[in-house]
């Protein structure tokens, strides 16, 4: 059987290296353990240095305030075991327009740790939906903080506010993506058309169907491609709950899904198209 992910918000733990054994004999390997639970969370090279969460959101923190980015909400996300580690921060006091219709949004931005090698120290941008508190995503890449955890690294000068400028000048040409979703009208039809074209479970497609056809918030009583995006992150703003990792990729998912519609008129007509398998043929 598959293992099952386990997702808990305790990240203040520590991670401490031994020399990792096999048959009795050392490998020349280190293994990074959770200190709180002594489960193993990865194996490393001597090369690679620690850095603690706590360490990282010290300092991370001390950025955004160097940034003016205050009066924050923060949610801890760990997973396998503490094998990786996001903070998210909710900056609510911030205040974009997306669409014309008071849909505004407010900035996210999320730290990533891991000890598995798994992922890299990087922020990560992303924004949340106001009138509902919908997370969503954005097409651009985590920006790394350094290269890789290395020994060689001393965590007291890890300077954060570089990428923080990084990714503060990516906000407008992100919140530009949704802008051009909001642009594109759909019809009803043309909505549950799109839908269909998510690369979602069926089981979930059916929910984002039951939203598209009752909206839940007034502004989304219009019909265009932001109203189907939001339809798609109002489902996964629940599900998210109890499968953060799974739900980010499917939140990625459905953004280059919708946005490819706004890059060409032959990628839209083929968004809005009826799906081939459910052509009926005269």
């Amino acid at each position: 059987m598959p293992k099952v992910q386990t997702q808990t918000t305790d990240w203040n733990y520590d991670v401490i290296q031994e020399p990792y054994i096999r048959n009795g004999k050392p490998t020349g390997y280190f293994a990074n353990v959770n200190a709180s639970t002594d489960e193993v969370l990865g194996i490393v090279s001597d090369r690679y240095g620690i850095i603690r969460n706590s360490d990282l959101v010290a300092k991370s923190e001390t950025a955004f305030d160097k940034a003016g980015l205050t009066n924050f909400e923060r949610k801890a996300i760990v997973t396998n075991g503490g094998a990786r580690f996001r903070m998210i921060y909710d900056f609510k006091e911030t205040n974009y327009r997306i669409a014309k219709k008071g849909d505004n949004v407010g900035l996210r931005l999320m730290i990533n740790n891991s000890f598995d090698r798994s992922s890299l120290l990087s922020f990560q941008l992303g924004f949340l939906r106001l009138v509902c508190l919908n997370g969503m995503t954005s097409l651009v890449s985590a920006f790394s903080l350094v290269g890789r955890h290395t020994n060689k690294l001393d965590i007291d000068k890890l300077i954060t506010e570089s990428a923080l400028d990084k990714a503060m000048d990516s906000v407008n040409g992100q919140l530009n993506v949704f802008r051009n979703l909001a642009e594109i009208p759909v019809t009803q039809e043309q909505g549950l058309n799109v839908i269909n074209k998510i690369p979602f479970a069926e089981r979930n497609l059916e929910q984002v169907r039951r939203i598209w056809n009752s909206p839940s918030y007034s502004e989304d009583s219009d019909r265009n491609l932001l109203n189907v995006y939001n339809a798609g992150t109002e489902f996964l703003r629940d599900y998210s709950d109890n499968r953060f990792e799974k739900g980010e990729q499917l939140g990625q998912s459905l953004l280059r899904t919708l946005s490819r519609g706004t890059k060409s008129k032959v990628n839209l007509k083929q968004l809005l198209s009826l799906p081939k398998s459910d052509l009926v043929k005269n």
